[in-house]
């Protein structure tokens, strides 16, 4: 039901894009965001896709993947597409069909060459300004990164409920009504299951001493290299090459 979704999709390909500083990184995704909402032309768009396909191609990762990340999207691409076609011409419904694109390839990009444990140190220095407003920035990564994590949990607890109907022989149909009554058999478990096993993980880091107020030491120090440099350096300059073409097509 749920198979297709990825998630904790790490793959250590021993490319230059995963040896590349996490915060770097997430800064990066900033950056491809604000692109792809800057550009209002198609060829900004071509040159930020060309842009993420040589990445992809530097991580060493199959391109296939990313193709599959697609493939599954067709669908809601194209209901987005058709709809964006009532209110808007052609060309700016393929460009936001393209923001989309981007957006979810770069991000996957992120989540193959970088591990959990790294995102979540990346988040928590990213965060940091954050305790100008009294807000911790470990329990702000923190959370994130155990949504995250909770996610496959989650969709697994679907699929063993949706498996157990199907042997009893309920499976959905036509009828909206009999599937309303199917989604109250699924959604009670859930969360009740849910709930007991965030209660377990609670009670795991209360006995481990955890304790979000008190600085923490980490594994392993990210330290900026001239790849680092390099790499932030590439999307600088993108991102002013296109502010200038888009000022000038004004």
């Amino acid at each position: 039901m749920l198979n297709n979704i990825e998630l904790n999709s790490y793959i250590n390909s021993n490319s230059i894009i995963n040896k590349i500083n996490p915060l770097i990184k997430i800064i990066s995704i900033i950056f491809i965001l604000f692109l792809s909402i800057l550009s209002n032309n198609i060829t900004s768009h071509l040159l930020i896709i060309l842009l993420i396909i040589n990445l992809i191609l530097i991580s060493k990762i199959d391109i296939s993947y990313y193709l599959k990340t697609i493939n599954n999207m067709k669908y809601f691409l194209i209901v987005i597409f058709v709809f964006n076609l009532f209110f808007i011409n052609i060309t700016d419904s393929i460009i936001n069909i393209l923001r989309i694109i981007e957006l979810i390839i770069y991000s996957k990009l992120i989540t193959y060459t970088t591990n959990t444990s790294s995102i979540n140190h990346a988040i928590t220095k990213l965060c940091t300004p954050l305790k100008i407003f009294k807000m911790n920035p470990l329990f702000i990564s923190m959370s994130i990164t155990l949504t995250i994590r909770f996610i496959p949990i989650v969709i697994n607890e679907i699929n063993t409920i949706v498996k157990s109907l199907k042997v009893k022989g309920i499976y959905f149909s036509k009828d909206i009504k009999k599937n309303i009554i199917i989604l109250k058999q699924i959604i009670k478990p859930i969360f009740k299951n849910s709930i007991l096993k965030a209660d377990k993980i609670a009670n795991a880091i209360e006995l481990k001493y955890f304790d979000f107020n008190k600085k923490r030491s980490n594994y392993f120090e990210y330290k900026f290299e001239l790849q680092d440099i390099i790499f932030l350096a590439i999307f600088v300059l993108i991102t002013i090459f296109i502010i200038r073409s888009e000022i000038w097509s004004i």
